[in-house]
Order: C-alpha cells, then structure tokens, then sequence
C-alpha cells in the first residue's frame, strides 16, 4: 500500500511520547513529517513556516498547555484538526476543550484511537473545506440570480401545467396579489374569463410547439377587479422536457395601448377637421357656411346640439343650429350678451368648459322642459384681437369633452373664424367689383397659409418624431415659397456645431443629411445666434452681412437666403434655411408666414422633448422598487408613487395632503426629528434609518434619503425622500445569525453525543442491574438510586441537547394530544405541587397529529415546569386543546405558519409573566431568568425546536404581573391515532432463549448488554469488533438469531457486518445500536424507517423488550 505523507505538529514537552505518536501513526501507513514543540513562541513560529495536516497537543506541559495552544491556532483562522492527549483528564476538562474547538481527545493510554482519529479528522477538515466552497460559490450564485429575478421592471414567473410555481415582485405588484395568493394556483386566476384562459393557452403553447417560444397580447384582471392589457412572453424551462415547465414574462401595455388609442382618436379628429376646413373653405357665402359647419360638426362629432351665435348690434344672434334643440328656436332668435354660458363666452373672448352645466353658474338653459344638456362647451370665434361671435356645443353626459375634444374644436373654431372672415371678405368683395381681384387673391393667398399652417400644426400635434416634423415643414415651406431648397438644421448643447436633420433638395442633388458645420464658419448661424431673429438676404452673395462667407454660398448656389431661428425658452436650438439659385425678394408677409412656421414647429419640437423627458422621469419614479415621497416646504405630502402603497398600505389619495408624520411609529424621539429637519432646511442632504408604522399598525424599518429640490433662485420648493423597505433584510440577518449559533450548538453536541451515551449506557445500565441482582441495605441502594437518577438526568440533558440542535433520532406517529395530557395527569399533579390548581379543557372531537410522543410530552412537561417556577405564591395552571383553522389574515401576521387545519395546545399560567425583552431571547439556547444552578436554559429552547420539528409553530403572550400563555399549534394528521395500552407490562423485562450476537466496541456497553442478555436467559456471543464478530459467528457452531451491533466499528462498521453475516444467516434479524445522532445513519446509507435501531443510552427493560420485539415479529 502507497504511504500517505503527514505533516504534524506535536506539542509535547516529551520526546519519547511524541516518537511513540510518529510510531503509532507510521504503522497505520503514513509517512510522518513531524515538528515537536513545547512553547508559545515554538509553535507560531512552527505555524508560520509551514502548512501542517494536524496538531496533536499534550493538555499539560510545564510552560504550555492545550487550552492555550488552541487559542493560538484559533488565531490564525486557520481549519487544522486538534486532538488532545493526556494523562489524566477527567471529563469535564474534555467537555471544555471540545467545547473550546478541539475536534478529538484520547487518553495515553489508549493511543491506539490515535491513526484512526487522525484519519477521521482529516476527512472531516477535508469536508468541511469543500462544503464552505460549494456553499458559497451557491450562495453567490444564489443571490445573483435571486436579485435579478427579485429586481426586474416586469413580472416574471413560472408555470407547469399553467400551475403557478414561483413569481416576483414586479407579477406581485403588476396582478395586486400576494406571493401565498398566487403561488400553487391555477393562472386561470390573472384571466378576467375562461374564453381567454383556453385561447391564450391554445396559441401560446402552439407558438412554443411551432417556435419554441411564445409571445401574445392579453388581458388579466388584477385583484381589485381592474383589467390590463398584457404582453406575454413564454419560453420553456427545458425544451427537452415541456413537463418541466415553462417561464414567462409580463409586461403591462395598457398605458401604451391608451395611448396609441389617443394618437389614433386624434388622427381621427385631425382628419375631420381637415375634413371641415376643406369643405368649409370651398363656401364663401356667410349663412350657407355656418349652416354646413354646424351641420358638419354635429354629424361627424355627434354631439346632440351645435350652435354658431355672431355679435350683431350688441346682441347674440343665432345664426346657424344642428341637432336635437333645432325645433325649439326660431330663425331670428338673439340672447343678450350677459345671459349664459354664451353671453360670457362673448364679452369675455375665454372659452368655457361645463363638465357638469348644473355647477356652472352661468348656464341657462332657455328651454328647459326639452334640455337634456349635462355638459357644454363654448368656444369664443376671434378674427384679430376682436370676438365676433361663439361657437356653442352641448352633450348629453357629465365630462362629455376630453383635452382631446377641446384642442380640436379650439383649432376648428379658429379655421371658422377664418373662414368667417373669408366669407365677410368674399361679400365684401361682391360689393366692391372694382376689388374683386385682389380680394380673392389674398382669400386665395390666406387660404393657402391656412392649409400651410393646419398642415403643420396637424403634423406637430400627431406625435410624430422631430426629424419628420421639420422635414414636412421644409417640404411644405419651400413648395409653398416656391423655393428649389430647404434644410433644418440643430445645434449641440455648446452651439458650436449644427447638423442637418431634415432637407427639401432638387432631384438628384447630393443629400446633406446627418453633415454637421462649424457654427463659426457658417454666416446665416453665426447671426441668427447673434440677433435671435430672421435673416432675409435677396442678394445673399452681395449682402455686406455675408461678404466674408461668398466662397461657400456660391459652392452652394445660394443666390438668395432666408434663415428662420427655432426658438425654445427665448433661445435659439436650430434654424430654417430656405434659398434660392437667384436672388429673389422675400416680402414681409412671407417672412412673417415663414417665421410662424418656425414657431411652430419649434414648439412642438419643445413639447416633444418635454415629453419625452417627462415620460422617462414619470416611468422611472412609477416602477421604481424605492418608495418616493415629495413634500412641500412645510412637509405637507403632494406625490408618492406605487412603491409608497405597497410597503405603507396608505393608497396615494389616503397620502396626498396629509404629513409625513402619518408613518410615525413612536421609536425616534423628538431630537431625531429636530436634527433631519435642520439638516434639509440648511439644503443638506439627510440619510439614514426610521422605524415607521404602516396602516395596518405593522412596524418597518426603511433607509432613507431626504434631498431638498430648489428653484433657480437657489431657493428650497420642495423635499424628496427616496426609501427603502429593509426590514425583511435585518429579520433574515437575524435569522442567520440564530442559524448560526444552533448550527455551531449542533456540531458540538453531535461531537460529544456518541461517546456521552456510550458512557450512559453503561452507567445506567450497570446501576439498574445493582438494584435487580443484589439485595442492597439501604444505604448502598440509596448511592445506587443517586447514581441511577444522575446518570438519567444526564441522558435527558443530551437528549435536550440533540433536540433543539435538530440531530436527534425520533419516531414520528399519529397519535391524540388528549391520551398524552392524560396520561400525564398524575405526573403534573406531582411536578406542580399542591399549591398550584390544574385544570384541563380537553376538546372532546379532538383531531390526531403525526408527532415523536416522547417529544410531545417533553413539551408538556416543560412548559408545565416553566409555569409552576412563574408562580412562586401558587396559582392556576390551564391546559387547553382544541380544534383550529388558521386562515389567510393569520397566517399574514405570523411568520412560519401556512392557511390550514391545526390542533392547538395551549398552556396558561397566572404566574408573574414577561417583558418585552425577556420575550425577545425565550426561545434562544442557554437563557434562562432563573438563579445560577436553577435552570440549564435548554427547556424552552427544547420545545421550540420539536414544534418546529413536528411542522408546528408556537406563540406566547405575556405581561408582567398578568400570566403567560404558550399556543401551540401542530398540522392535523390525516389519520386517526390508533390506541396504545400502556400498561404496568411496559416495563418489565421479557424473557427468551434464543443466541445474539452483540457487537461493540465499548467493553463497558458490551458488558452491560451482554448481562443483561444472559441474565434474560439468553444465550450471547460477544465481539469488540466487526472483524472478530465474524471470526466468532464462524466459530459458533449453532443457529444465531439475533446480531446486535454497534454502527460504527473500527476496521468493519455495523452495516457491513450485518450484510456478511446475512449471507451465512439468511433468517438472522438485525438491531442496530448508536450513540450517534441523527444523520449516522444517513452517512452509512441506512434509512431510519426500514432498519431497527435502538438508540443509546438505554436501560436494561428497553433493550430486553426491543430484542424480544423483534425477534418475535413476523412469527
């Protein structure tokens, strides 16, 4: 066999202890490299030097010991074995140094143990090194996966089945739902309907049998009723395997698909007016112009009533009317100009908009027994500065004219009024021959500036992109002009550079598009920068303004320029250049129909970044995860976003208005308040933590960044506070904190454990067997009664031990809560005294839980001990069960706990009760209230760790002075608990004939078990080992019946031996003995469920009436 190379440090001050270590180590096959030192300064310099396997160190040296020489390796951080060699070291000294980190002792004179704890604690150190890697490199991966799924804008989840199996904050926010709510659901629960269920499943699936993936519009119906429209996107977890299921992502529309519908509604209406323009500009006599206008507009808008009034002799006069009133007024009706909404529209040139007429002081109606007006408006029709008239609209319904509505009639009652002044024109020219020409010229002429104008304005109000925006207005000016030439150009934030973004060129001429030009090179940019205004240049290559620049405008046959500055906020953003080959005269009206244009569509090109800023800023702050509050200076609130409902539970319309204080919960004192308060009003940014309380009364904590916003002047407007919900992130802290202590608690106690109850075992067991074989007087049995009790107390304390660190064995069945209470009735009566009264409200229909019935007394015999300690005076002690169901509203405010059908065990005292703090740490290991020697603090921590265990959670409610309550609550078992005769049998010791063959390598359990079994009338073969278990079973020459081992065996362990031995055997029956925990017989592959085992220590009874049990069943 190949030698495995050991490095060892050895704290010894005797060198020929530390060979006989090297021996012992060498003839177990390894090749030891040793370093023997016996001081503080040898062994860290020894550290230092190199990387040693394992450290074995004497517990007493003159100048050194083991304590401290653990203490020096536990500074170095470093993971290296331990093992302790001694003498002389009693058990409470090893108990201190296990619990102090060292990972093994042995005695010297048993040195033998040394290889194989050597090679047993490099395994464990080579286990522990790898599961910290796997165990953080899955914690990284974990956490970043987890924070992206957690994250996202949208909603993501997955279905199998179109069951909902896991979902994340943004499906959450997105459906109104809660996590419980969704997950484990059918997804027929986001569906307003089951026609659409069945069809976006029917296409969807068949897009991922066809595509592999699937994206569909949809419509879901959050919680509170609302629908919205939803893209759905689906694509398979494994394409191998659709059973896997499937993830899909979520993106809410609605807002778009609202505003695609506007844009489409506003198209609509633009056409209409185009519509009417057209038709209205092809009449030019007054009274058949209203006519077809109002008729026109009440047929293609359908509203019920429209009416055209013109200011004739200080008095409205109807001059047109369409629609439902029409009977109801004569041809000649005229109102005064102070009566109704019309009167005021007329002297006052502002329009009026009654969403609801009955709340609208100026409205009358003048036929009142027929109206069935609910809103009105009424638009004033200007020509200049004067107001000839109003064009008056009315609907049936409240809110009958959106913004929409308004800006389209607004623009078609200027179009009227233009035409109006047309038609007044054109009469104007019937009476006057002489002029007819020039004024059908300048209606022609103002007609086309009017299509000129709608074409542009039509163009900036349908949301189109800038760049095609200026290009219609290049297209239309220069048509218009007839000019060969246009080109829109932008400047950069410096105004140092200008690109060409939208061009009117001849056919053929080379493109300018996207060409940027030095503003200082290019003369038309250099002024308009310069003088904010037009530049009209007839001769542009003779104008003394451009004579530096002839060079480049004869490269670009300019002959004659008109440049146009686009105007935002008073500065100059781009220009308008329109040119010719030739010179040519612009007049004043061209350049002011020219410079009208440009305003224009620098306008809408000042509302389109707007716009586009403010839908940006808009969607960032509403989909922020972070909740956002703006207050005014004095911290009234005036915005909060999504995020403030959903972590406070005030709804916006609850917040606005209202003051932070709101969420005071009463944890931070007034100097807390006072100090942010001075630091935002000084214009300093304020950060840090709050405890606040939301609606429902819960506490949160949140960080928080409190920014003063301030104007331009430097002065504060308003207060911004960005927060962040964190209390999920310091409970899981917490947790992970108590996850660790319990976790290092387990370790320890599954260390000790095995060789504690191997020590037990025969303590015990030796003890019983006094009081059964010999007469004792009365003094020695009292010695042996002591050592009996100690001894139990012991096992007890392990067990506690093994409980709340989850690493004892236990025998889960289904079993009544009622039978166990009363089967402990006497006991209790017993443990509580006389002055305590008990009293016992059993629910008679009680139903079974699956539960350890040991733990479950455990849990009543602790919690009765607990409240007998809390009533020093006497009192009164109530125990209750009883039927329960815990429904969603429960379950919300109480972590660990899931909706469903529960027993409850409740335990009440009249005893002295607790604080708030002294609740915080009940159920924390080692705390107790109790005086030193009173109390080991593990009762507590003992019974919440079996009612979790058992699935269970449990609750307190106490005050000081006023009693305690421990609720319990344990799952219903779906069975019923079978009925158990306890009786006087139980404990005594049956008999038998058979041969066993025990195995164990504790010579004392071995002793123990085999007179026990022999004093039973049991014919025992005994072996210390696997190997020389084997060697006597062949010796034997009789039938064995029965093989008890130990698990864990030097050389052959127990699942091995038993697997041999059954070949020889087939019949031979099996109990395996441990005094290991839990997982042991995980590690060597057993399952608790199918194998026997019998649990260390035992008494005498229980290993006769385990033997007998098994070797009588299936007989």
């Amino acid at each position: 066999m190949m030698s495995k190379t050991l490095q060892v440090l050895i704290v010894e001050d005797s060198a020929s202890d530390a060979a006989m270590m090297v021996r012992l180590l060498g003839k177990a096959g390894y090749e030891v490299r040793d370093e023997r030192v016996d001081s503080a300064d040898q062994m860290q310099a020894a550290l230092a030097k190199q990387v040693w396997d394992v450290v074995i160190a004497d517990y007493s040296l003159p100048q050194f010991d083991a304590p401290a020489a653990l203490a020096l390796l536990q500074q170095t951080g470093l993971d290296i074995p331990f093992i302790v060699v001694s003498g002389t070291m009693g058990e409470e000294v090893v108990a201190a140094m296990m619990k102090a980190g060292a990972h093994d002792y042995l005695m010297k004179d048993k040195l033998l143990r040394l290889a194989p704890a050597v090679e047993r604690e490099l395994r464990e150190a080579q286990s522990r090194r790898e599961r910290r890697r796997a165990e953080e490199a899955l914690k990284a991966s974990t956490e970043r996966l987890s924070s992206i799924f957690r994250a996202a804008p949208i909603g993501i989840g997955v279905v199998s089945d179109r069951i909902l199996k896991e979902v994340n904050q943004g499906l959450l926010d997105m459906t109104g739902y809660s996590r419980a709510e969704l997950i484990e659901q059918s997804a027929r629960i986001v569906y307003p309907d089951d026609e659409e269920f069945e069809r976006v499943g029917r296409e969807k699936y068949a897009q991922i049998q066809e595509r592999g993936t699937g994206s569909i519009e949809t419509k879901w119906k959050r919680k509170d009723g609302s629908v919205r429209d939803i893209l759905l996107s689906s694509t398979p977890l494994n394409p191998d395997d659709r059973s896997a299921g499937v993830m899909f992502t979520a993106v809410d529309i609605t807002e778009r698909k609202r505003a695609e519908s506007e844009l489409e509604q506003r198209a609509v209406q633009l056409g209409l007016i185009n519509n009417i323009s057209a038709q209205m500009a092809s009449v030019l006599e007054l009274d058949r112009l209203l006519d077809q206008a109002a008729n026109l507009i009440h047929h293609m808008f359908n509203y019920h009533h429209v009416a055209i009034f013109l200011i004739e002799a200080g008095r409205l006069k109807l001059k047109a009317i369409a629609g439902l009133y029409t009977p109801y007024f004569p041809a000649d009706h005229t109102q005064a100009l102070d009566q109704g909404i019309n009167g005021r529209v007329a002297t006052s040139g502002q329009k009026i908009i009654a969403a609801d007429v009955s709340q609208n002081s100026y409205y009358t109606s003048l036929i009142a027994a027929h109206t069935v007006t609910r809103s009105e408006l009424c638009l004033p029709l200007i020509i200049g500065d004067q107001t000839i008239g109003v064009l008056d609209i009315q609907c049936p319904h409240l809110n009958g004219f959106s913004q929409n509505d308004v800006m389209t009639l607004e623009s078609l009652a200027h179009q009227l009024a233009g035409a109006i002044a047309n038609a007044r024109l054109y009469e104007q020219a019937r009476q006057e021959i002489s002029e007819r020409r020039r004024v059908e010229e300048e209606i022609s002429a103002r007609n086309r500036e009017l299509t000129l104008l709608n074409q542009i304005i039509a163009a900036s109000a349908g949301g189109m992109q800038p760049e095609t925006m200026l290009e219609i207005a290049c297209r239309e000016l220069a048509q218009f002009l007839e000019l060969p030439q246009a080109l829109a150009l932008l400047f950069d934030e410096t105004k140092t550079e200008a690109v060409v973004v939208a061009e009117w060129l001849p056919q053929g001429w080379p493109s300018d598009l996207s060409r940027r030009f030095a503003v200082k090179d290019d003369p038309a940019l250099t002024y308009l920068l310069s003088h904010a205004g037009p530049l009209a240049a007839d001769d542009a290559q003779r104008d003394p303004r451009l004579v530096r620049h002839q060079a480049l405008l004869q490269q670009h046959r300019v002959g004659s320029l008109l440049a146009l500055p686009l105007m935002v906020d008073g500065k100059v953003m781009g220009s308008l250049n329109l040119s010719d080959y030739q010179p040519r005269h612009f007049s004043p009206a061209e350049i002011n129909l020219a410079w009208s244009v440009a305003d224009q569509v620098a306008g809408a090109l000042a509302r389109s970044r707007l716009i586009q800023l403010h839908h940006r800023l808009n969607a960032a702050i509403e989909q922020a995860g972070e909740v956002v509050i703006i207050t005014e200076v004095d911290g009234k609130i005036i915005y909060v976003n999504p995020a403030f409902e959903k972590v406070s539970g005030y709804s916006r319309a609850e917040a606005i208005g209202q003051y932070p204080r709101l969420l005071k919960s009463g944890k931070q004192d007034t100097a807390f308040y006072q100090e942010l308060w001075a630091t935002i009003q000084a214009g300093r940014i304020w950060q840090g933590r709050f405890v606040n309380k939301k609606k429902d009364g819960t506490l949160y904590t949140e960080e928080a960044t409190i920014s003063p916003i301030k104007d331009e002047a430097g002065q504060i407007i308003n207060f911004v506070a960005v927060k962040r919900d964190i209390t999920r992130e310091l409970q899981l802290e917490q947790q992970y904190y108590q996850a660790q202590k319990m976790e290092a608690i387990g370790r320890l106690t599954g260390g000790i454990a095995h060789d504690f109850n191997n020590f037990l075992t025969a303590i015990n067991g030796f003890a019983e067997l006094l009081q059964v074989r010999y007469s004792l007087d009365d003094s020695r049995k009292e010695m042996v009664d002591m050592i009996l009790r100690s001894g139990q107390r012991a096992a007890a304390l392990i067990r506690q031990l093994l409980v709340f660190s989850h690493q004892q064995v236990i025998n889960p069945e289904v079993l009544s809560l009622n039978g166990i209470i009363t089967e402990l009735n006497k006991m209790l009566g017993r443990i509580i005294g006389e002055d305590i009264r008990m009293e016992l409200h059993l629910a008679s229909d009680l139903w079974s839980i699956k539960a350890d019935p040991t733990q479950m007394e455990q849990v009543i015999v602790n919690l009765a001990v607990n409240a007998r300690d809390a009533m020093p005076q006497g009192g009164q002690l109530t125990i209750e069960t009883a039927n329960v169901v815990l429904d969603d509203d429960y379950t919300a405010v109480h972590l660990n706990t899931q909706p469903g059908e529960y027993v409850l065990l409740a335990i009440s005292d009249t005893g002295i009760g607790m604080s708030e703090a002294v609740k915080a740490h009940i159920f924390e290991p080692f705390f107790t209230t109790k005086g030193v020697g009173q109390g080991t603090g593990l009762g507590l921590a003992t019974v919440y760790s079996i009612v979790e265990q058992s699935g269970g959670a449990i609750w307190v409610y106490s005050e000081e002075g006023q009693g305690t309550t421990f609720k319990i609550y344990l799952p219903r078992a779906g069975e019923t608990a079978a009925q158990k005769d306890r009786s006087e049998a139980d404990r005594e010791a049956p008999t038998g004939h058979e041969t066993i063959l025990v195995v164990e390598d504790s010579e004392a359990v071995r002793t123990f078990a085999q007179e026990t079994l022999e004093t039973q009338g049991y014919t025992v073969l005994a072996a210390p080992d696997g190997e020389a278990a084997l060697q006597v079973a062949a010796a034997y020459s009789g039938p064995i019946q029965l093989l008890l081992t130990d698990l864990i065996l030097p050389h052959l362990n127990g699942r091995l031996l038993a697997e041999q031995l059954n070949q020889a055997y087939p019949d031979l029956k099996i109990l395996f003995m441990s005094g290991y925990t839990d997982n042991t017989l995980d590690r060597t592959g057993l399952n608790q469920d199918k194998v026997n085992f019998l649990q260390k220590p035992f008494s005498s009874i229980i290993l006769a009436q385990r033997v007998r049990q098994i070797l009588d069943a299936n007989k």
